[in-house]
């Protein structure tokens, strides 16, 4: 048989050495073709400024070989027939040519608000072009700059200056800025549209004089807009910044304001975090554009969406108050405080927290000396036998008629609950529990558990107090006691627990600071026992209150509800807080009360 030998010198590539070669070859080809074209593309580019210089070396040919008087745009100052934007095309490659002409003052012979006064301040005529080149990648707008002047000497001019600067929000000059200039009274009409230099000026040199005849408009990509207003119009009869007035051989300044706009994101929700769709609700702002009468120049109304939010773009900065339009809600808090300062360029979430309508509400707002919202504030409002107590910053769930009877397992009639142990009555007294009477004499005990209540999301819980906060002596020192039962469900065992955590101990009026581990759930219960250590006597629960904070509470703010027309004490008290206490006329269906504390 004949026997084959393998020879190394003569075997072929294996697997792996394809692939390694194929991937090296093909490294080198992509870096070639790269490299190829970046040098395709440097040419190309270098190509398409060469024709940007020669375009621009063109006009200024063009406007060399013009008389001086034919120097200008056509309807700008001054008025020629160079055209202020074409369009050309060079290799087939078209180009954008804008060229932006002005007069001149020469600060060599003074200038025209120097002193002394130049009286012909159009010493000559500065021609910028700027070539761009919108289907060219990486292409910088090209920009050329020359000046023209006339042969003969200058004499006196019958024209006026026309300065316009433009400011940021914080008083600096703005450079860039895009002004806008029409002069609708001459024939041709005047019509300059023009940057800002530097110092965020735009001067204007031998505009023919006119009285508040210049409209002239501030604005830039991403900017709020500044304008002037004609005199006399119905809605805006003396606008704050009138047309401007340019007079002979005088200098007129406007000064515009602009800066960059801001977004809104506005939510309406219950104080239990619910969303609330379809709010309506103004914007208004306090900056001016007419005077005697004031005339604002931001008041908008809006509606919130299905889903109890709106996002309102291109917001100029102000300051923004923002107020309920319809009849059916009362804003109980805002967060921030209303009025709301915008800032440039921001991005502002604003909530509104609403509520049922209630005639006569009062707003209370609590603030610090600089201007933010006190939390933890006692408020408390009392006029003749009315008087309620609330905490700034936190939410609250109350109950103050028990009329309805028992078998309510979640709290949505406001005059049941889900049971009690049969010693109590809640019909004798309507608003009022108190110890069941048979035969002359009251139970000696009995207990009461409310409805689940539901705060909407997850809560911190932090008192549990309730009225009268005195009772007969007689009926004895524990006569009321609370506990309080939370939950992340409304179907679970219902565990009451007292101050230290536990079933043993209660609230009273003297420990009512709810344990924190009760902290984190949404849903809650309260037990009331009443005791007396006499039969003849029997303590009483009118109103019981839960507070509780969630993302949903507004800080520094309570509501009171139906109130009656008539004057009322507002007390508001808090440790390390001068006491604020001052009388408080209602009549409206709404009002708020700012109250500023100072600290000791």
């Amino acid at each position: 048989m004949k026997k084959y030998t393998f020879d190394n010198k003569k075997r072929g590539l294996s697997l792996v050495e394809v692939v390694v070669g194929a991937f090296i070859f093909a490294l080198i080809a992509v870096s070639v073709y790269s490299g190829y074209s970046r040098l395709l593309m440097g040419a190309t580019l270098l190509r398409a400024k060469t024709a940007a210089i020669d375009l621009a070396n063109e006009e200024f040919e063009i406007i060399r070989n013009m008389s001086y008087s034919e120097v200008g745009i056509p309807g700008g100052i001054p008025n020629g027939l160079v055209p202020h934007i074409q369009t050309l095309t060079r290799g087939g490659t078209n180009f954008v040519l804008t060229t932006t002409i002005r007069n001149y003052d020469d600060p060599y012979d003074s200038l025209a608000g120097g002193t002394p006064k130049d009286l012909s301040p159009a010493d000559s005529k500065v021609v910028e072009v700027s070539i761009a080149c919108p289907t060219c990648k990486d292409f910088t707008p090209l920009e050329m700059t020359t000046k023209v002047a006339p042969k003969s000497l200058e004499s006196a001019s019958n024209n006026g200056t026309l300065f316009v600067k433009v400011f940021d929000a914080s008083g600096n000059p703005l450079q860039g800025a895009n002004v806008h200039v029409e002069n609708n009274t001459k024939t041709p009409k005047i019509l300059i549209d023009d940057t800002t230099d530097n110092d965020g000026m735009l001067e204007i040199i031998d505009a023919p004089p006119g009285n508040a005849v210049y409209e002239i408009t501030a604005t830039n990509d991403g900017y709020s807009t500044d304008k002037t207003y004609k005199p006399g119009v119905i809605g805006n009869t003396n606008p704050v910044k009138p047309h401007a007035t340019v007079v002979k051989q005088q200098v007129t300044q406007m000064s515009l304001s602009i800066d960059k706009v801001s977004t809104l994101n506005i939510t309406s929700t219950r104080s239990d975090c619910v969303p609330e769709a379809g709010v309506n609700f103004n914007l208004r702002g306090v900056k001016l554009i007419g005077i005697s009468p004031s005339v604002i120049k931001y008041n908008q109304n809006f509606v919130t969406d299905d889903d109890g939010s709106i996002t309102i773009p291109n917001v100029e900065w102000d300051t923004f108050a923002l107020t309920l339009t319809g009849t059916t809600l009362d804003i109980v808090g805002v967060t921030p405080f209303s009025p709301v300062q915008i800032n440039p360029g921001s991005i502002q979430n604003i909530s509104m927290v609403v509520d049922t309508v209630s005639p006569r509400r009062l707003l209370v707002t609590v603030k610090d000396s600089a201007g933010l919202p006190v939390t933890d504030a006692d408020v408390t409002l009392k006029r003749l036998t009315y008087s309620s107590e609330k905490i700034t910053g936190r939410g609250y769930s109350a109950q103050s008629s028990w009329v309805g009877g028992a078998g309510q397992e979640i709290f949505s009639d406001i005059t049941k609950y889900s049971s009690s142990n049969g010693n109590v009555d809640v019909t004798t007294v309507p608003g009022q529990i108190q110890l069941r009477k048979t035969l002359g004499l009251y139970a000696l005990n009995g207990s009461l558990i409310s409805s689940t209540f539901d705060a909407g999301v997850s809560s911190n819980f932090h008192e549990i107090f309730w009225n009268p906060v005195t009772n007969p002596p007689a009926s004895g020192t524990s006569s009321v006691l609370f506990q309080i039962a939370t939950s992340d469900s409304t179907s679970t065992p219902w565990v009451f627990t007292g101050p230290d955590g536990t079933t043993t101990s209660f609230y009273t009026l003297t420990n009512k600071t709810i344990n924190s581990s009760n902290n984190g759930k949404r849903y809650f219960r309260y037990k009331t026992y009443l005791n007396t250590d006499s039969a003849t006597n029997t303590p009483i629960v009118s109103d019981v209150y839960v507070t509780f904070n969630t993302s949903c509470t507004p800080a520094g703010q309570v509501s009171f509800p139906n109130l009656v027309s008539g004057t009322y004490t507002l007390t508001i008290t808090k440790p390390g807080y001068t006491t604020f206490s001052q009388s408080v006329g209602v009549s409206a269906n709404w009002k708020e009360q700012i109250v500023i504390l100072n600290s000791i």
